[in-house]
């Protein structure tokens, strides 16, 4: 702790921006000794701040004061030199309160080089979390706004746990939700693709309240999902708990793109539900007017 402190000191760099070659030196000096996994944007200033902030939280903070869960918190910030140079491994697969270990943590803020530090160090990818997810689903998730490399990463940890996971086809979570039902939801076309293509029986495995991926992918509004699960045999005909398949989710959640994909898949345009309801009537419901029109469009009849 003290010859890295003492190395980046000797760097001699200023405490506010002044050259371009003082920001590349700080930047070099913090992937090679912090992290290749945290990158800042904007203009040179700014990035001199946020490269200069995150070193001394880094040197001062952390590595000064190591908290009880330090492999929690490095695996979080993406400290994947701190981890690869870390030889304790009694830390390694420590849950916090939610049963996510330092490998889910890594997995879920997209940090490629921290999942395979963990990894390599020995981390365990089969522990599940208090929902019984496994560090590779928490891999899918992806917020509502995100940086637009985040994918292209999420696909790439995705690769690097899939093969040292157990069951990682079949594993349920707590709602019953697969891989596939979480690929869908997230838009993962090229891993659903090559997935179904040597495993098509996964479409066909529905969760706690009977929901298909399709019906996932539907409710998620990821067209292109929807398009290419269509056109497996049987999927456009899975109905959930309540006897609703594709086309009655997409006449209440789709947009009409989705609406026109489901109604070329389907026999009758005007198939009831359990209760007895018809897909405009719950486009109507829904007041998905784009849904209305294609429906209408394509002759759904106004239910009496």
């Amino acid at each position: 702790m003290i010859k890295l402190r003492k190395a980046f000191t000797e760097l001699n760099l200023p405490a506010q921006y002044e050259k371009d070659s003082d920001l590349k030196t700080l930047e070099t000096w913090s992937q090679e000794n912090i992290s290749q996994d945290i990158h800042f944007r904007g203009t040179a200033p700014q990035r001199y701040d946020e490269y200069l902030a995150f070193t001394e939280n880094f040197l001062d903070n952390f590595l000064a004061h190591l908290p009880a869960n330090f492999m929690q918190y490095a695996a979080q910030h993406g400290y994947d030199r701190f981890i690869s140079l870390n030889s304790d491994s009694t830390k390694l697969n420590e849950p916090d309160n939610y049963g996510l270990t330092p490998l889910h943590q890594a997995a879920i803020k997209g940090y490629l080089f921290t999942v395979r530090a963990l990894l390599k160090q020995g981390a365990n990818p089969n522990l599940s979390n208090s929902q019984q997810q496994l560090p590779i689903q928490s891999s899918l998730l992806l917020p509502i706004l995100h940086d637009e490399e985040l994918p292209q990463l999420k696909e790439e940890i995705f690769f690097e746990l899939f093969p040292v996971t157990t069951d990682a086809l079949t594993k349920q979570d707590n709602a019953g939700n697969t891989l596939l039902h979480q690929l869908a939801a997230h838009g993962f076309l090229k891993i659903i693709k090559k997935l179904l293509n040597d495993n098509p029986q996964l479409a066909f495995i529905q969760n706690n309240v009977g929901v298909f991926p399709i019906h996932t992918a539907i409710l998620n509004q990821q067209p292109e999902v929807v398009e290419f699960l269509l056109s497996i045999k049987g999927v456009s005909e899975l109905s959930d708990s309540k006897n609703r398949n594709a086309l009655h989710y997409a006449a209440r959640y789709g947009s009409a793109k989705i609406v026109k994909m489901c109604c070329h898949m389907v026999a009758n345009i005007d198939i009831r539900d359990s209760e007895g309801k018809t897909p405009l009537l719950l486009a109507s419901l829904a007041n998905n007017k784009e849904a209305v029109a294609v429906l209408t469009e394509y002759g759904a009849k106004i239910q009496p």
